[in-house]
């Protein structure tokens, strides 16, 4: 029998790029939405990768935290500085998710080289953590996206809400230890 090949981490990364790129592009030009969705693809491209790592579970975790916040940011920061560039909406969006993803994927490859597991199964005994970590981000998504929504926002706004989270030291305690 042959050893069936496995799929290289540059290839998920690859792949996870593309994916985020065509869902961004297919859901801006239907007129919907993409956060929840990426978020979606970013949380799993974080957990496959970490399973092709094998690393601590504390990884899945984190990492599923740190893609999120930091894709989010990135991607924004990106798309403003594209769309500068490209004059289409649509095309500087992909292009700047595409790019955030690939930043992401291999700042995660990185970074598990630092937590690699010495147990096998280590994360699959404790994927009630990397589960609840999943959900939680998913929470303060839906959250975030409710209150930019409700409030209409503009740019003065969604800096005025950025500025009072930061200020507000229980919930920043409470976040870093979530």
């Amino acid at each position: 029998m042959t050893k069936a090949k496995t799929i290289s981490v540059a290839t998920i990364v690859h792949i996870f790029g593309i994916l985020h790129a065509a869902l961004a592009l297919s859901c801006r030009s239907l007129g919907l939405s993409d956060e929840l969705a990426l978020t979606m693809l970013t949380i799993t491209m974080a957990v496959v990768i970490s399973l092709k790592k094998k690393v601590v579970v504390e990884f899945y975790a984190i990492s599923i935290v740190i893609v999120n916040v930091v894709g989010y940011l990135c991607g924004i920061v990106l798309a403003q500085f594209l769309s500068r560039v490209i004059p289409s909406e649509l095309a500087s969006h992909a292009l700047s998710t595409f790019i955030t993803t690939e930043i992401l994927g291999w700042g995660l490859v990185y970074l598990a080289k630092f937590f690699k597991s010495e147990e096998s199964g280590d994360a699959l005994r404790s994927l009630r953590f990397v589960l609840l970590a999943a959900i939680g981000i998913i929470i303060v998504r839906l959250l975030f996206l409710t209150l930019i929504s409700n409030m209409q926002a503009t740019s003065d706004q969604i800096l005025d809400v950025v500025h009072r989270a930061v200020n507000n030291m229980a919930g920043l305690v409470c976040m870093l230890c979530l």
